[in-house]
């Protein structure tokens, strides 16, 4: 069981970060290397799903979306205005899918990048 990010699905929009009065060149950004790992997570999750498929081995990713954690309300604002739901995810939301890809009752689910995001990787 993997865990990568709605943004290894999505490039993060840089607009998100951004703060009122500070130069363009001085910006905060979402760095590179969380788009990169988490893209790679998911290739990874592939490749292990394959190769080792015949040691009936599954494995599985899951692309969550952020998570409410007392962030500054300008950027929570700006996100849910993406999202569909309109909302950010509860720290406890996750939960239901992990013990479903872990159970016996996904014994056929392998290879799976499975989005759970409200919605946001649907646009």
């Amino acid at each position: 069981m993997n865990i990568s990010s709605d943004l290894g699905l999505i490039a993060p929009d840089q607009r998100l970060y951004s703060i009122e009065g500070i130069d363009e060149s001085l910006q905060p950004v979402k760095p590179i290397t969380y788009s990169v790992v988490k893209t790679g997570i998911i290739g990874i999750t592939r490749y292990i799903s394959t190769y080792w498929a015949e040691k009936n081995v599954r494995c599985n990713a899951i692309c969550p979306g952020g998570v409410e954690n007392n962030q500054n309300q300008n950027f929570v604002d700006e996100l849910i205005q993406r999202i569909p739901m309109k909302r950010m995810a509860k720290v406890d939301e996750y939960q239901g899918v992990l013990i479903f890809l872990l159970s016996t009752a996904s014994s056929y689910i392998n290879g799976s990048i499975i989005s759970a995001d409200g919605g946001r990787t649907a646009w």
